[in-house]
């Protein structure tokens, strides 16, 4: 199939392209036809979206429901929602929300609350002391907490609180704010009084299903919600501390994956091996997944693939194709496509790397590609957890219809195929995306050969390879068991303190070695069907089994050299320049000296290493910039101030505004909307607040009210008012009266005088330099004719 394909076709946009999986070819002029094809899926997707005032009603109806349920059992009380629909660029046609159990502590932040590693993917959740007392009711003999107990006791009081009162909608947040809603450290507004009318509402629970669906109205809305208790620090299974600092996204993914994770009460599927099914939980990462999605921006290319893909599996559930879509999920589409987008990070071309517009086709085949190998072959589904597919089922889906799965994908892909059938000219904005990226791939280039075989880095350098392996390091340790391999526990000592900089040093250093280990032998870890060189896979290792052992002893040797180099002591080490500089220059005297064992590995890593730092750079400021943190600690400061007394909420938020954007977006609001009562509400944990009345002062009462409420209509006015006493005379006769006259005066030809009158100091300064130029230009042309007077 697809006539003209050369035999060249590879994964690597930009040419022709033979998906591994299926087999399909598609020329290069048939990829471009289907972009425009891309972007009709995305404009589809763009319409099917649900309006925010019916979003707000049912977000309305769900905390209700889980408010009763929280007064009935105080130990099921949930502070917020978490929104796991919102931001994201895959999402379902129904609402997805969070439910956390705030009366359970965060697990692993104390000796009483535990989470066990079970497998991978899963968790357990250990219980002791007072918490056991608490919960002893659905704790199993060996201590653990019984999954299906609680989520039968929490459905249970969900059924019970359908007519509920209280609540809102405002206790809702995204999964990116879910890590920063601390108790003691947020708060947020609510209406005194609900002024929404109760919409027509029906509850439906689904047997043996993790979610518990609410249907609002004769299906207009449908809300699935999740049960959840959140988890302290960074899961060791996660693929996080597996980036290496070569990727282009490493610093995006370290720093996102330190704010948390969860254990949602979703047990494993029946093909996997498990000893106690019942006390077993499913790990998630919203807050990871949101900041990844949240990284690329509605318009981007990798947001229309992803709704593209969106409307595509919506065809096949509803039967376009041949077949149905019956067992994968949406969430193992999305995971597909962000191992694509993880793969396109160790491309070597800027436009390969940076998915323009001109490869959206190509990407979106290559994930349908992978999603039939899934279906076809089995294999890893998860993206942050790399859990086998029958973890990722579709909803109330059986494990076994597998194959019809891959039979409907394949049509697909055939359909997509049929459809590349005319040639359509690139777009001049396409030539334009393809010139800049190529400017910018040669001057990368350019910089990297004037750099020589052993490059020197720029200060900037430095400052993002230190902050990027500072990251990975502070993930590490927020990992609370982490299987090291031998190796790298020889290397850490025991050391006095006035060594531990050294020890930081190695710990770097030997991470950074792991790292070109296993890019050598892995290619980014790229282990799906399909997605990496067979035979240059297959030949590394089996060359790699014979001389793995020797790279091993050789990094020993290296930081056995490190460790004890007189000069390395006598260094500042507090200085991270000088860290960074000494690491970079062992690892280049490793390459160098070891051209048998260590130089094949490190040489492509240091090579990747210097080209990615010096691209990515650029952008550390605007990535500091974006995550806000000064309005995160003036949020805190706030509201730790409010609950020790020493400032009273509404006069500290008019004094706020003058510096963060929350606070001024809160005054903003309130002003806007006079006449609806609001509380401002300090969560305190468990599921427990404090409320206090907004009362802002009147603009005479406080000084800066006027300058933080004043509105545009206000301004408006106020402009209107100073133009009117400004355009009429008006000249007292006393006793109370007076006459005026309207202010017209003549224009500068009609009076002589008017042009003095009205002549300012800038209109005398703009003559005055007339003058001097036309003096200037006429001297200037009385030379060139000649005139020697």
């Amino acid at each position: 199939m697809g006539s003209g394909v050369s035999g060249l076709a590879t994964e690597t946009p930009g040419g022709d392209l033979r998906l591994p999986a299926s087999g399909l070819k598609f020329s290069h002029n048939q990829l471009r036809v289907l972009n425009s094809y891309v972007d009709n899926l995305w404009e589809e997707d763009q319409t099917g979206r649900i309006s925010t005032e019916l979003e707000s009603a049912v977000e309305s109806l769900v905390q209700r429901i889980v408010d009763g349920a929280g007064q009935r059992d105080p130990r099921f009380r949930c502070s917020h929602l978490i929104a796991l629909h919102r931001g994201k660029k895959m999402r379902s046609r129904s609402l997805e929300y969070l439910i956390t159990l705030d009366s359970l502590p965060p697990l692993n932040s104390g000796d009483d609350c535990r989470l066990q590693d079970g497998p991978v993917g899963y968790g357990r959740i250990r219980l002791t002391g007072k918490e056991a007392d608490k919960w002893e009711e659905f704790l199993t003999p060996s201590g653990y907490l019984c999954r299906d107990k609680v989520v039968e006791r929490w459905v249970e009081l969900i059924a019970r609180c359908t007519s509920a009162r209280g609540g809102g909608g405002s206790r809702v947040l995204a999964a990116r704010a879910g890590p920063r809603a601390a108790p003691y450290r947020h708060c947020y507004l609510q209406r005194g009084a609900s002024l929404l009318s109760t919409p027509d509402r029906r509850l439906a629970i689904v047997e043996g299903a993790a979610w518990v669906m609410v249907r609002v109205g004769a299906g207009e809305a449908e809300a699935k919600l999740m049960l959840g208790a959140r988890v302290e620090g960074c899961s060791a299974a996660a693929y996080t501390s597996r980036v290496p600092l070569t990727h282009p996204l490493a610093l995006l993914h370290y720093t996102s994956a330190q704010g948390g994770y969860y254990a949602a009460a979703v047990g494993p599927p029946s093909t996997l091996v498990c000893g106690d099914r019942s006390s077993t939980w499913q790990l998630w990462n919203p807050s990871l997944e949101a900041e990844l999605d949240a990284h690329c921006s509605d318009l981007s290319t990798v947001a229309r693939i992803a709704e593209a893909l969106n409307v595509l599996i919506d065809k096949m559930r509803e039967g376009v194709y041949q077949g149905t879509l019956r067992v994968l999920s949406r969430y193992a589409g999305s995971s597909a496509l962000r191992r694509r987008l993880d793969r396109c990070g160790a491309y070597a071309h800027s436009a390969a790397r940076c998915c323009v517009a001109a490869h959206a086709s190509h990407h979106l085949l290559l994930v349908l590609d992978s999603l039939y190998a899934l279906c076809d072959r089995g294999g890893p589904a998860g993206y942050v957890f790399p859990v086998a597919r029958g973890s990722l089922v579709r909803r109330g889906a059986r494990d076994a219809d597998w194959a019809g799965d891959a039979a409907c994908i394949k049509a697909c892909l055939l359909q997509m195929h049929h459809v590349a059938g005319e040639d359509i000219p690139p777009s001049p904005s396409e030539y334009l995306e393809t010139a800049l990226l190529s400017r910018w791939e040669s001057l990368n280039r350019e910089a990297r050969v004037s750099a020589g075989s052993i490059p020197t880095y720029s200060r900037r350098q430095l400052r993002y390879l230190w902050r990027l392996a500072s990251e990975l390091l502070h993930c590490k340790t927020m990992v609370t068991c982490e299987n090291h391999s031998t190796f790298r526990a020889n290397l850490i000592q025991v050391t006095s303190l006035d060594q531990e900089p050294i020890e930081d040093l190695i710990h770097v250093l030997a991470i950074m070695l792991d790292q070109a280990r296993d890019l050598y032998l892995n290619n980014f870890h790229s282990r799906n069907v399909g997605e990496f060189d067979r035979e240059l896979s297959a030949y590394r290792s089996k060359k790699w089994n014979k001389l793995k052992d020797y790279y091993d002893a050789s990094s020993a040797c290296l930081i056995d050299a490190v460790r004890r180099d007189p000069d390395l002591r006598r260094e500042d080490l507090k200085d991270y320049m000088v860290v960074m500089k000494n690491i970079l220059n062992w690892l280049y005297k490793g390459a160098k000296d070891d051209k048998k064992y260590l130089g094949p590995v490190l040489k492509p890593y240091l090579e990747g290493l210097f080209a990615s730092s010096l691209e990515n750079s650029w952008f550390l400021e605007d990535f500091d910039a974006n995550k806000c943190l000064k309005e995160y600690d003036g949020l805190a400061e706030y509201c730790l101030g409010v609950h020790d007394g020493s400032l009273q909420p509404c006069m500290a938020l008019l004094d706020a505004a003058k510096k963060f954007a929350w606070a001024k977006a809160m005054v903003d609001f309130v002003d806007r909307f006079r006449h609806i009562d609001f509380r401002l509400v300090f969560p305190t944990g468990e599921g427990m607040a404090v409320s206090y009345p907004v009362k802002l002062p009147s603009r005479r009462e406080h000084s800066s009210a006027r300058t933080l409420t004043l509105s545009r209509r206000d301004k408006a006015e106020a402009k209107l008012r100073l133009a009117k006493r400004y355009f009429r005379l008006v000249f007292p006769t006393g006793e109370g009266m007076a006459v005026s006259y309207p202010v017209k005066l003549p224009s500068r030809r009609e009076h002589s005088s008017a042009r003095t009158l009205t002549l300012s100091r800038r209109d005398k300064a703009e003559a005055k330099l007339r003058l001097a130029k036309r003096c200037v230009l006429g001297a200037f042309a009385t030379g060139l004719v000649g005139d020697r007077r």
